[in-house]
């Protein structure tokens, strides 16, 4: 990480030597060119330090956010406020699923609720865009240890893809480095509690009003559950 920095800021120092050689007047950057600047330096940090779950150290996070946010009033932190209207008993029991990922006894999946969304984002310094054209519609669940003892979960090492299919709308879940991607998930569960986890299905805008009850299917090791 700090060597990705230190790149970054030779390459300014170089820059800004290189405008201000002998005779040449030092280039003033506009107001817009000093945000796109910050930004693109933002966005080099961050795809660098995905794994650090509270996003980019060393960047405004409060001017990174504020950024974030001004793009959509409707968009907020890991969530959309439009939900899907024909999914009428959101909360089902997922065992199926439990029972195709090979998670451990005591552990229970619930489907919560399904929202719509452009953008999803975690901390300040690291989302996934579905793109122009394209939106995520978004599966909640629960995963809850109701055991007395702690539960490692690995679903990085069983690889699972899960397919949605409601009528003529069929998408594969899109993997993410969220924490709370279900399809990614590593974690330890303490007893008793539970984890908000979701997935994430890639669609065209237009597609995302169609969806309604979607039936899921999950691959692991080339085996369709």
């Amino acid at each position: 990480m700090k060597k990705h920095r230190r790149f970054l800021a030779i390459g300014l120092v170089v820059i800004s030597l290189m405008s201000s050689g002998c005779g040449t007047t030092l280039y003033e950057l506009t107001a817009e060119e000093e945000e796109l600047i910050v930004k693109y330096a933002a966005q080099f940090v961050a795809k660098h330090n995905i794994y650090q779950k509270d996003g980019i150290s060393g960047v405004d996070a409060e001017a990174w956010e504020d950024e974030l946010e001004e793009s959509s009033d409707s968009e907020t932190e890991n969530t959309d406020d439009t939900q899907n209207p024909e999914t009428d008993d959101p909360s089902q029991d997922m065992s199926s699923i439990v029972s195709a990922l090979g998670l451990a006894d005591g552990l229970t999946l619930t489907h919560t609720e399904d929202i719509v969304a452009d953008y999803i984002k975690e901390g300040a310094g690291y989302s996934v865009d579905a793109g122009e054209g394209f939106t995520f519609y978004v599966m909640k669940f629960n995963l809850e240890n109701t055991t007395e003892q702690d539960i490692e979960v690995d679903n990085v090492s069983v690889y699972p893809t899960f397919e949605l299919t409601s009528g003529s709308v069929e998408a594969k879940s899109t993997a993410s480095f969220l924490s709370d991607d279900l399809s990614t998930y590593q974690g330890i569960i303490k007893a008793g509690e539970t984890e908000e986890l979701l997935l994430l299905f890639k669609v065209k805008t237009d597609d995302a009003e169609k969806i309604s009850n979607p039936a899921i299917q999950i691959a692991t090791d080339d085996v369709t559950k």
